[in-house]
This record gives structure tokens, C-alpha cells and sequence, in this order.
């Protein structure tokens, strides 16, 4: 993309999550199905109102604990290894994406900004060379708030210098233009 196309942009920002890496949940629902009594809507029912997604995503616990905390929600027979694999056995890399970025990075900072957690991220991290052309990762449970939160936004903004009217932010969920 020539540079005049974007004349006053200095960053870009990608969303990880259905970005740069595709999921389905499903996958990890069909994965623990054998590993408890419940069925996966009562899986998800029970996730979903036990508040444990934010938690994590945040940071307010660790993976081991979250996992300790679902483990015994979900009445799951399955330790901590097997479960990292469970959990983030949900992910592809979107190769175009990912070859969007590197391409972006001959010309522009590129930062990651997702909503995500500890096992997600230290999964991705070491497994996709893409993380080469990032130049940095704001993320949801080392800064403590969500996209829903326009501090993370903030966060991002602060840590590369620039000014909102110089950022593109690329996402998969419409949340609004955000007021920073």
C-alpha cells in the first residue's frame, strides 16, 4: 500500500482475535466434552454467568488458577497440560493478514491490541513468526481493561507517540469510533 494512501497514519493497530487469528470456540467445547459430565451448553451457560472470561482476560487471575476455577466449575477430569492444549487449540493463523502485516511494517509501526488472556498469548506468541513484525502487544490482561474500555486505546496511542487522527485500528467487532 504507497504510503500516500494513508498520509497521516503512523500506526496500525490489529485486533489479534479473528484478525490475525481465526478461532472457533466449538473446538474447545468438542475438546472437553469427554473430559466432564456436561453437556456444552451447560458448559457455556456456566462459564458465561461465573464471570471467570473477564477475570482472565484482565488479569485478575493467573492461568493455572483459571484453570483450578474452571476445572472445578465445569467438573473437568483433565490436568493443566492437556487443557492448555484443549484451550488454545481453537486458533489458525490468517496467512493473508499476516502477510498484510509484514508488509505494513516496511512503513509503518504496528502494534497488536486485543482482548486476550495469559495462555492465549504466550500460546500464539511462540508459535506464529508474525509477532516478528509487531512492534508491540497492548493487551487485555497485562494492562487490566478491554476494548470495551477506551483507556486501552489510550494505552496504545501513549506508548507509540502519536495522535489518534494517526492511527488505524483493524478489527473484527464494529465497537464504535472511539473519543480518545
Amino acid at each position: 500500500m504507497p504510503r500516500s494512501c494513508l498520509p497521516s497514519v503512523r500506526l496500525v493497530i490489529f485486533d489479534l482475535g479473528n484478525v490475525l487469528f481465526p478461532f472457533d470456540h466449538r473446538r474447545i467445547l468438542f475438546r472437553l466434552k469427554g473430559h466432564t459430565k456436561l453437556s456444552p451448553i451447560r458448559m457455556v451457560f456456566r462459564y458465561l454467568s461465573s464471570g471467570l472470561g473477564p477475570a482472565f482476560d484482565e488479569g485478575r487471575i493467573t492461568g493455572r488458577d483459571f484453570f483450578v476455577k474452571l476445572k472445578e466449575l465445569l467438573g473437568l477430569s483433565i490436568d493443566f497440560d492437556k487443557f492448555k492444549r484443549v484451550w488454545n487449540g481453537m486458533f489458525n493463523l490468517d496467512k493473508a493478514t499476516a502477510g498484510l502485516v509484514r508488509r505494513l511494517h516496511r512503513r509503518y509501526r504496528i502494534f497488536a491490541l486485543s482482548d486476550t488472556n495469559e495462555l492465549h498469548f504466550k500460546y500464539l506468541f511462540a508459535r506464529y513468526r508474525v509477532f516478528d513484525y509487531i512492534d508491540e502487544c497492548i493487551l487485555s490482561f497485562r494492562e487490566g481493561v478491554r476494548k470495551s474500555d477506551k483507556r486501552i486505546f489510550k494505552i496504545a496511542l501513549r506508548r507509540a507517540g502519536v495522535r489518534p487522527s494517526e492511527a488505524v485500528f483493524i478489527d473484527d467487532l464494529e465497537i464504535g469510533r472511539a473519543h480518545v
